[in-house]
């Protein structure tokens, strides 16, 4: 699917990644807005950007694209935090190496999940935010009974 996925629920977006990940594709888009999805919370954010950043080939990683300043700014994630439900911070680079840090309060977030070519290949991808998969596996079952 070449177009951007338009999701309006948080079950959408869970099929939508569980549906690429069958397909193995490197070329989804995926829109998470506070707009459209109702009662968005941080966790759900850094589940689901691990959920297609593991689905993906293993040429490709999950990167964000956001709108500033009128212009389309995609960056690879490096570090995703948050502290409650209120804010979340991403650090990452663009291509050229310049840094990125944005930090977005919940429920204003606007961001479109992509595949981007990984940067190092031959290792393994890790998850964004932990230390390894068990782990990623271990807290996201946690988070997801809270």
């Amino acid at each position: 699917m070449d177009a951007t996925c338009r999701i309006f629920e948080k079950e959408d977006i869970i099929n939508t990644i569980r549906l690429k990940s069958q397909e193995a594709v490197s070329n989804c888009q995926i829109l998470i807005s506070a707009k459209l999805i109702k009662n968005i919370n941080n966790t759900d954010v850094v589940v689901w950007i691990n959920d297609l950043h593991k689905s993906l080939d293993d040429d490709y990683e999950a990167g964000i694209q956001i709108e500033h300043q009128g212009k389309q700014v995609t960056f690879y994630i490096d570090h995703i935090a948050y502290k409650n439900n209120a804010m979340i911070y991403f650090k990452g680079h663009v291509d050229s190496g310049k840094q990125v840090h944005f930090v977005k309060s919940s429920s204003e977030l606007n961001i479109q999940l992509i595949a981007l070519k990984r940067r190092i290949t031959g290792q393994q991808k890790t998850p964004f935010g932990f230390t390894d998969w068990a782990e990623y596996k271990e807290k996201k079952s946690k988070a997801l009974l809270n």
